[in-house]
């Protein structure tokens, strides 16, 4: 997948602008170098790091049972989706996207604000759980190497050697724990202001009207599409069925949240003899909150907590995985090695283990490239 100029031209003023405010803080634990950010912290400086490390503290025994069943999960999820495209490849797409801001997902905030709120309380979960355990963290890091955003943490790696196994599981789960706790906490206040998500969409989003298109200077920009001729409209599909039955140069009535506008159909310049409205609708189906808002916020509200929701989902499912390095390879050599006592014969067959995961990835990781 090669990148267009625009978006090369993007990525280029997006780092122009990342120098200018990252090089005059580069003695404030800011590492700058080509095309690389790396901003560092000591976690003691991190807002309210003591309180919520108590209150991690009341979850740490659940994170080896989270991990476990998001690795069951992971790992069918996997092994599926590689058979699928073996087996039946028309019918297979792409499930494993890398998320590269700018090539595999859009450059915008709610991208970069829902993979902040994904890295950050993952890596604070390994962070708060080393401190519970009177395990030193000399600091947790975020880094941004071209359009490719990670974290990483450093705590004292002789200490937690010196710990109890069921500590290290606990602190190794931990951020795997922290991404499930993010997402259920999103879900809460996902469905807190939009109750009637995911199954009753009050209607479809109108981004803009096409230029040129039989809608254009008839419709307005940024508008909710509630039904056609009496019909409710309420999804992509419900507006399909409905233009299915009209052809080219039949006059309609567009219901919206801004009154009723009558449009005379033209004929679709992308499938001969298909009725064209020329709206450009949202992906994401609009639904009605509990707090007044204009119609483009509370779909970019929405998708913002969905994409973070997926995120902790995505993120913690891979981290489980028995793979070195992530944490589900680290918590299941910690479990063999108590029940087998042989580290060698664990190792290597977590060697194993982690070279099949590998392959599996990187296969559909590459098959989502060149579909």
């Amino acid at each position: 997948m090669l990148m267009s100029p625009n978006l090369l031209l993007d990525i280029i003023l997006f780092w122009v602008a990342l120098y200018v405010i990252a090089l005059p803080l580069r003695s404030k634990g800011i590492k700058v170098s080509l095309f690389y950010v790396e901003i560092s912290a000591k976690p003691e400086r991190v807002p309210g790091i003591s309180e919520f490390t108590n209150l991690l503290s009341k979850f740490l025994g659940l994170g080896p049972i989270i991990l476990a069943i998001l690795m069951a999960l992971s790992t069918y999820f996997l092994f599926d989706i590689t058979l699928k495209s073996l087996t039946k490849p028309s019918e297979a797409a792409p499930a494993v996207v890398p998320i590269i801001p700018g090539v595999t997902v859009s450059l915008d905030v709610p991208i970069l604000l829902s993979i902040f709120l994904t890295l950050f309380p993952h890596e604070m979960g390994h962070v708060m759980a080393s401190l519970n355990n009177g395990v030193p963290v000399k600091r947790i890091s975020f880094f941004l190497l071209l359009v490719i955003p990670g974290a990483f943490v450093e705590p004292d790696e002789e200490s937690i050697k010196l710990l109890e196994r069921r500590s290290r599981i606990n602190i190794f789960s931990s951020g795997v724990l922290m991404n499930a706790l993010t997402a259920l906490t999103f879900l809460l206040i996902l469905l807190a202001i939009f109750p009637s998500f995911p199954s009753k969409p009050s209607g479809l989003y109108v981004m803009e009207v096409q230029r040129g298109s039989p809608s254009y200077g008839i419709l307005p920009n940024n508008f909710i599409l509630t039904g056609v001729n009496g019909y409710e409209v309420k999804s992509l599909d419900d507006l399909h069925k409905v233009l299915s039955s009209y052809s080219p140069g039949d006059v309609i009535t567009i219901r919206t949240n801004l009154g009723d506008f009558r449009v005379k159909l033209g004929e679709s310049p992308y499938e001969e003899g298909r009725p064209w409205i020329g709206i450009k609708i949202s992906p994401f189906p609009y639904y009605n909150s509990i707090i007044d808002m204009p119609p483009w916020f509370a779909v970019e509200l929405l998708r913002t907590l969905i994409l973070i929701i997926l995120f902790n989902i995505s993120v913690g499912g891979l981290n489980s995985l028995p793979m070195y390095p992530l944490d589900g390879y680290l918590v299941t050599k910690e479990y063999l090695i108590s029940k087998f006592k042989d580290e060698k014969v664990v190792k290597g067959l977590l060697s194993s283990t982690s070279l099949l995961f590998a392959l599996l990835l990187a296969y559909n990781v590459l098959l989502f490239f060149i579909r």
